[in-house]
């Protein structure tokens, strides 16, 4: 007997001990399903504010009004830069 079988035969062994009454069923099915919509929900408003928080940052770095220009091998750039470096 390997040990997938023995786990197996355990879980048997004790599922068999365990006594439900027949409306213990129903609650047990209820409470599964509203914690499988309590995680639907949570994932869906995770989702929605990783939208938000993208597209906040996306807005604000596209506003950004500093311009810096780079020059490359001793050319000078065509928008100066306001800033003093």
């Amino acid at each position: 007997m390997n040990e997938e079988d023995r786990i197996t035969s355990y879980l048997t062994e004790r599922a068999r001990s365990v006594e439900l009454a027949p409306n213990d069923v129903r609650n047990i099915t209820e409470r599964a399903l509203h914690r499988r919509r309590t995680h639907r929900t949570l994932g869906a408003v995770a989702a929605v504010a990783v939208v938000a928080l993208a597209a906040g940052s996306i807005a604000v770095v596209s506003q950004s009004s500093s311009r810096q220009s780079v020059s490359v091998a001793g050319t000078a750039g065509v928008n100066r830069s306001e800033l003093k470096w």
